[in-house]
């Protein structure tokens, strides 16, 4: 049930005292709104004010007793672990929104885009009858959010697969779905007559399916399923409309994002796209709706935020000794508010919170691993089938070795590739216009790029002299990956004479930096070596020259 209190409530209970605190005996304080340093000093001020409470031997500041109270002169600390370990009261079993029986495997089949409530499609009868009707075979799910979704608190449900929180360490869930199944809610393209206008009907596409990792969900996809499927192509050239949905909550428990991330997918999932959009169904290969990590990479996804005013009430016994209780709580779900003003959007929303010190910068990066970012698709392809083993263009077969360069994220890059002490050698980018010629005997006179008239010299007395030089397509990319430079060995024991260069040009050609990769057990680096490219005429570039790889 829902209530509020219009004023903070002050109850005082004469006992014993505790000697430390200016306020004798036990009692108890009502934070308004929200649970915080602030919220409980207005409350504990109205007692500390009144004269009659108030021992008046005690010269204890308001802050003091505050420590006293939580035991920590760290107050935000304190007041943050007190309402993190609030009783909650009468918490509601995921289950129960969608079955009566909690040890059914319902909820965990229709995350992973199976049940009536996902296959099915509304038809009309030769009666004329209508079944199969979304709104009716999922009319609970509508109460559900009239009153506990918004009013209580729901368990998250860390017993499926697609939500354990120990393997959930991005803290961030999203949802994917690629068919609309009801029509008349301005939502996707259901259309009626239901039986020839609503069958596999699309939902409003708002990104880039780029790929699925059917190793990420082993509890939601078929046993023994394998590999990654890349979508080269998007709408409908490619995988058609898809529509991801997300959310992310703080690491501080006591945060209404992580109080409340089990009210949230209920919200985005069972009522906001299900019930009132009808989009269902799964991406093949992955869950519907699951942690992160679980979900396909795609370029971004929509975000609901919560927003939620609470009551507490926070007891202090005869010892000192405090404890809180959520009374009421009053839960809104709105558009997340992202960093730079980037609304309804997850990526944005994470960086955000990301400021505000709720997430760390490394569960960011995990994130963006996932979520790429518009037009990133290509490289996010060639990243994961590279770490698969799969080099697109060259043939692993013919080579001992593959090394994939980090991305490289300048305007202008101008660079050069040699490979000394192989037989073979075989480079490839994710930049469609960048390809690599392998020209062996590496020497003074041989052409730097494919479109230009460069030449190189001094190459005599360098260890890349009759080497393998790769010569790249382009003399200027901008916002590309070098990736896969593969070799194979002249003799067994080559590894150890095998030396990588990457020419990286800085201001102009005719200064340019050659970088010798050293290649240890544990690591790759880039050191200086000797310049190499000499120019016909001068051409002025910005490039960026990363000095370290791990």
């Amino acid at each position: 049930m829902r209530f509020h209190h219009s004023i903070p409530l002050l109850v005082y209970l004469a006992t014993s005292s505790k000697a430390d605190l200016c306020i004798k005996g036990a009692f108890k304080l009502t934070l308004e709104e929200e649970c915080s340093v602030e919220t409980l000093k207005d409350a504990y001020e109205e007692l500390y004010n009144n004269e009659v409470l108030k021992d008046d031997s005690c010269s204890n500041t308001v802050e003091e007793d505050l420590a006293e109270i939580l035991g920590t002169a760290d107050l935000d600390a304190g007041v943050q672990a007190l309402c993190a370990g609030a009783d909650l009261g009468n918490t509601i079993p995921f289950e129960e929104i969608s079955h009566e029986n909690p040890d059914d495997l319902f909820t965990k089949t229709y995350f992973d885009g199976g049940t009536y409530w996902n296959e099915e499609v509304q038809t009309t009868l030769e009666t004329g009858q209508n079944t199969k009707v979304l709104q009716d075979d999922a009319a609970k799910v509508n109460r559900f959010y009239e009153s506990e979704a918004s009013y209580g608190v729901v368990e998250w449900p860390d017993h499926l697969s697609n939500f354990e929180l120990d393997k959930c360490d991005i803290n961030a869930a999203m949802c994917c779905w690629p068919q609309d199944r009801q029509a008349g809610d301005n939502n996707g393209n259901c259309n009626q007559r239901y039986d020839n206008r609503c069958k596999d009907k699309d939902p409003a596409d708002n990104t880039d399916l780029c790929l699925v990792n059917m190793n990420r969900a082993p509890g939601s996809v078929p046993v023994g399923s394998d590999g990654i499927i890349v979508h080269e192509n998007d709408d409908g050239d490619g995988e058609g409309a898809i529509h991801c949905h997300g959310f992310a909550w703080s690491n501080n428990g006591n945060h209404a994002s992580n109080r409340y991330k089990a009210n949230n997918l209920f919200y985005v999932s069972m009522y906001d796209h299900m019930t009132q959009r009808g989009y269902v169904r799964n991406i093949h290969g992955s869950p519907m709706c699951a942690c992160l990590e679980q979900m396909p990479v795609v370029t971004r996804s929509d975000c609901t935020q919560i927003d939620v005013e609470e009551t507490f009430e926070i007891s202090v016994d005869t010892n000192g000794k405090a404890s809180a209780k959520l009374t009421s709580n009053d839960i809104d779900f709105n558009a997340c508010q992202g960093k730079n003003n980037n609304n309804n959007d997850l990526e944005a929303y994470v960086a955000r919170l990301v400021d505000e010190g709720h997430i760390t910068k490394k569960q960011q990066e995990s994130l963006e691993g996932i979520i790429v970012g518009n037009d990133n698709c290509p490289r996010a392809q060639e990243r994961y089938l590279a770490a698969a083993g799969i080099v697109r263009g060259i043939s692993t077969d013919k080579y001992d070795i593959v090394y994939e360069f980090p991305e490289v994220m300048t305007d202008e890059f101008v660079h050069g590739l040699c490979v000394a002490g192989a037989s073979q050698a075989a480079a490839s980018s994710s930049y469609d216009e960048l390809t690599y010629d392998a020209v062996s005997d590496f020497r003074a006179g041989v052409k730097a790029f494919g479109d230009r008239d460069y030449t190189y010299g001094g190459v005599l007395d360098t260890v890349c002299a009759d080497g393998i030089f790769l010569k790249p397509s382009r003399h200027k990319v901008g916002y590309f990956a070098v990736k896969n430079i593969s070799y194979s060995c002249l003799v067994r024991a080559c590894l150890t004479n095998i030396f990588f260069f990457l020419f990286l040009s800085q201001r102009k050609l005719t200064d340019s930096l050659v970088l010798l990769l050293e290649q240890t057990p544990h690591q790759v680096r880039l050191s200086p070596f000797a310049p190499l490219l000499k120019a016909t005429d001068v051409a002025t570039i910005d490039a960026m020259v990363d000095g370290s790889m791990n």
